[in-house]
């Protein structure tokens, strides 16, 4: 059996002797997450979320899910709730990051835009950020933003190593 078939057997016997044993519902969800089971990965989310309704984690995993199965205004709800609960600053990057993502596939492309800035904005230095701001300014039709994005991209110390992939 593969990996992750064995870890979702395992997380799902654990499950069976304590269905309240958040950190067996956190990794079976993110197995789901793993292998594209997003109705088992909401249902598992929705049981974190009542067993710890002011954690970001519950509503974020279901926001994931909701988005993967097509749900993007129901995700957006658990995003907006998820960053409304979220006290970490790392946290808070990834929470704004899967809230583009998901304002991207609706098409929203000014808000993904302002989650985009916001964490280039926490994380200036970081390469893969910058792309993900240079792709919503173009989404968003910024496209003197977009080229003085480039230009700091390609002035970034390991642009040259991402170079080979782009062009």
């Amino acid at each position: 059996a593969d990996t992750s078939t064995t870890s979702h057997e395992w997380l799902s016997k654990a499950l069976e002797l304590d269905p309240a044993y958040y950190p067996a519902r956190q990794a079976r969800a993110l197995a789901c997450d793993a292998v594209g089971d997003y109705a088992a990965m909401t249902t598992d989310a929705e049981a974190m979320i009542v067993l710890r309704p002011k954690d970001a984690l519950g509503y974020a995993l279901r926001a994931v899910a909701r988005r993967q199965a097509g749900q993007c205004e129901a995700a957006m709800e658990d995003h907006n709730r998820a960053v409304s609960l979220c006290e970490s600053e790392a946290e808070r990057f990834e929470l704004h990051d899967q809230r583009r993502e998901t304002l991207v596939q609706m098409h929203d492309y000014q808000a993904a835009l302002r989650d985009a800035r916001y964490c280039a904005e926490l994380r200036p230095d970081d390469l893969r950020t910058g792309f993900e701001l240079f792709a919503a300014l173009v989404l968003a039709s910024d496209y003197d933003g977009a080229r003085d994005q480039h230009v700091r991209l390609t002035r970034h110390p390991d642009y040259g190593f991402f170079r080979l992939w782009i062009y």
